[in-house]
């Protein structure tokens, strides 16, 4: 598991950094594409499934996704939060499902197929007090 501290706070630490940056205010996540097949991987992998290959160069994702399925983990324990979801997001251009964390755990909230965006997010606080942030995806207003 990759992870990064800003060099502003050393109170905040960032997983799997390479995967995603924040530009104007917006989450990027950044996927690996075979060089020689365009296959997409998010995370990366050592070699393509499809050809394999060992050439990828980084490609962008789109900004919204669709909601592929999900769970809600209650009372997990330890540094987690009381209730917490966990999901897996569809970008069909690209041809890659996501494995990431929602921000709704109400579902009520949460339907099949629905149009998710990435955001920045803290997943929890670890034992230290430093806020372990990552990006995951929310209900995208007005998408469909």
């Amino acid at each position: 598991m990759q992870d990064t501290r800003s060099a502003g706070d050393a109170s905040e630490r960032r997983l799997h950094a390479r995967y995603w940056s924040i530009q104007d205010g917006a989450v990027h996540l950044i996927a690996q594409e075979c060089s020689r097949c365009g296959a997409t991987f998010l995370p990366s992998i050592a070699a393509c499934t499809e050809c394999r290959s060992k050439d990828f160069r980084p490609r962008e994702l789109s900004r919204f996704g669709q909601l592929y399925t999900y769970t809600i983990v209650r009372g997990a324990g330890g540094v987690w939060p009381a209730a917490y979801t966990i999901g897996y997001v569809d970008f069909p251009r690209e041809k890659v499902r996501v494995c990431t964390h929602l921000r709704e755990t109400d579902p009520d909230l949460l339907t099949i197929g629905m149009a998710v965006e990435a955001e920045e997010a803290v997943l929890y606080t670890d034992a230290s007090g430093t806020a372990v942030k990552c990006f995951r995806f929310h209900a995208a207003e007005g998408q469909s």
